[in-house]
């Protein structure tokens, strides 16, 4: 942000003076701003607005002006073109691509709902998160009210904005500024990856200062006439603002003190988030390794399966928290066949996990061949056997097992098809 105000007002000084070096150090702000992070590119159109808001330059001294920032922009998207590669697959994770699998009314309902929220937050900063992951925001459709009152604030603004431009008013300014600078982080234009997040609009907040400061300083004389009244009213208000605003960050620094300190305390607010409840249950499950005291250790690891399995309720394919949630119940319990299950539940999903693969069939290995058990460790490995037609193990366990249970038919089966897969393995046998 101070990067793109530095070129704006680098711009303005070239156009005041016609010295070279404003230009070159346009140019070179700009270029800074957009290495720090690629908002930037928005200024492309809020230094040409704000010329023309502010100056009484000609539109083609301001394009020509403003045009030099082209320059930095091409160099720029070469480099992260350069870095990042072509194009990529679509995220199929909603971690990663929240909107993916929705319908058209859904994700734009959504946008609409977390645009409202955009400006309910500005004014109203409470409650506060990091984490806004799915589905913290709900997904809603384009005729819930969440998203048609926002849809017709935005027309308002719009409008306003509209009749505002040739007036040079300069609340037209604040909501083309406030529109530009949001727009790249909007899901509109392309999806950024998550529904929303408090920190994508800090710089379009410049919009929301402006617009207090122009109501107070210039309008709100036009309604309380008195000199005196004005001023103490301005005090007043001042005074609110200032006391509201500065309790909430205070308070709000405290939940970031550590990492530790920011997810637990925003789990409470975003309790409906996958992430959130993945992230607290591994902190709870790492606390629990290193605790001594057993009524404690037992009471973090419940805690840590609780979180999880929030986790998986709002997210069913969420892989790496089936993962750990199969790991807690091994160290909790030595649940064996829980444990199990939520490894074999990761791979239907991923198949990909060779250590999770592995621990799975090592655990499988020391659970006792009684009769029960082993009706059991062939439902799971014929589960195994849909994901791994070809593993070797698989076919000679289920061929071995079969044999126990004197089903001739699919021990011959599977053992064939170990012979044809391993020819030098079958002599080993790893059935105890």
């Amino acid at each position: 942000m101070l990067g793109s105000f530095a070129a704006l007002w680098f711009v303005i000084k070239y156009l005041e003076t016609k010295e070279f070096k404003n230009y070159l150090f346009a140019i070179i702000t700009y270029f800074l701003a957009l290495l720090s992070k690629e908002n930037a590119i928005t200024f492309l159109a809020v230094i040409p607005l704000s010329i023309y808001f502010f100056t009484n330059n000609k539109v083609k001294e301001n394009l020509q002006a403003s045009s030099s920032l082209i320059i930095p922009v091409i160099v720029y998207l070469f480099i992260r073109q350069t870095i990042t590669g072509g194009t990529s697959n679509e995220i199929t994770d909603i971690m990663n691509n929240s909107f993916f699998g929705v319908t058209f009314s859904q994700k734009y309902g959504t946008i609409l709902y977390t645009l409202g929220l955009y400006i309910k937050l500005l004014i109203f900063p409470h409650p506060l998160t990091y984490d806004y992951y799915p589905y913290h925001i709900p997904l809603i459709n384009l005729d819930d009210l969440r998203a048609m009152i926002p849809l017709l604030i935005y027309i308002g603004l719009l409008y306003y904005a509209y009749i505002g431009f040739k007036k040079k008013d300069i609340m037209s300014f604040s909501i083309l500024y406030y529109l530009c600078t949001l727009s790249i982080v909007s899901n509109i234009f392309f999806s950024i990856g998550i529904f929303m997040n408090e920190r994508f609009i800090f710089t379009s907040s410049i919009a929301f200062c402006l617009i207090i400061a122009y109501l107070l300083i210039y309008k709100l004389p036009e309604i309380i006439k008195t000199p005196k009244v004005y001023q103490t009213t301005l005090i007043t208000f001042l005074l609110i603002i200032l006391s509201l605003y500065s309790y909430k960050t205070i308070s709000r620094n405290k939940d970031w003190k550590d990492d530790r300190t920011l997810n637990f305390a925003d789990v409470k607010t975003s309790d409906n988030s996958a992430k959130g409840n993945a992230t607290v249950g591994f902190l709870y499950m790492e606390e629990a390794d290193t605790t001594k005291d057993t009524v404690q250790r037992k009471e973090l690891f419940e805690r840590a399966i609780v979180h999880y399995k929030k986790a998986i309720e709002i997210h069913p394919t969420y892989v790496n928290t089936m993962i750990n949630l199969g790991a807690t119940y091994y160290k909790y319990k030595l649940d064996s066949k829980k444990t199990i299950y939520w490894y074999a539940k990761a791979l239907q999903l991923n198949s990909k996990y060779e250590n999770v693969y592995k621990s799975l069939q090592t655990l499988l290995d020391m659970i006792q061949n009684t009769p029960e058990n082993i009706d059991y460790k062939i439902g799971v490995l014929n589960n195994l056997y849909k994901i791994y037609p070809d593993r070797y193990e698989i076919n000679y366990k289920l061929g071995a097992f079969y044999q126990m249970k004197n089903d001739q038919k699919m021990s011959q089966y599977f053992l064939e098809r170990a012979s044809k897969l391993n020819p030098d393995n079958m002599n080993q046998p790893i059935i105890k």
